[in-house]
């Protein structure tokens, strides 16, 4: 989770920004030169972070989003299909999220996986049927979710 909230850059130089106003601010001026060097080691400490949630993604299995879907009439929820390639149950892996919310109020929710080990049988595709529905079809058949701000919710018989 920490590694997807600062693989997004605008939000890590906000944050970069943020840190290097807050440490000019809070440095006596009297220091001269010596009051920037709060902010290089804030800057150089956000950085540093970066690299290392940078390597511990990389040690993280591998997937790659395949197809990215706007709920119709609303940009605030997107429908992600997601394919696992790395792992050892990875062949054949997908699994279902929806996100709502921008920026930092986003949230990613996993609706459903399909594969090796999973009851659903194979993945066959999904698709907005409004904008709060969406329907996930497998080969056990049709699954319904209701997207709300709380988050989605399957609807039972669906």
């Amino acid at each position: 989770m920490l590694a997807d909230l600062l693989d997004r850059p605008v939000l890590l130089l906000g944050t970069a920004a943020g840190l290097l106003l807050a440490a000019l601010v809070l440095a006596p001026p009297s220091r001269g030169r010596a009051a920037f060097a709060v902010p290089a080691v804030l800057v150089g400490g956000v950085l540093v972070l970066r690299v290392l949630v940078g390597a511990l993604d990389a040690a993280a299995p591998e997937h790659s989003t395949v197809r990215v879907a706007a709920a119709p009439g609303r940009d605030d929820r997107v429908l992600r299909v997601v394919r696992h390639t790395s792992g050892p149950s990875a062949e054949g892996r997908w699994s279902v999220e929806v996100e709502t919310g921008h920026g930092w109020s986003a949230r990613r929710w996993l609706l459903d996986v399909f594969g090796s080990g999973t009851a659903g049988g194979p993945f066959e595709g999904c698709r907005w049927a409004g904008p709060d529905r969406i329907v996930v079809q497998a080969a056990d058949g049709d699954r319904v979710y209701e997207v709300a701000d709380a988050g989605p919710r399957r609807v039972p018989g669906g």
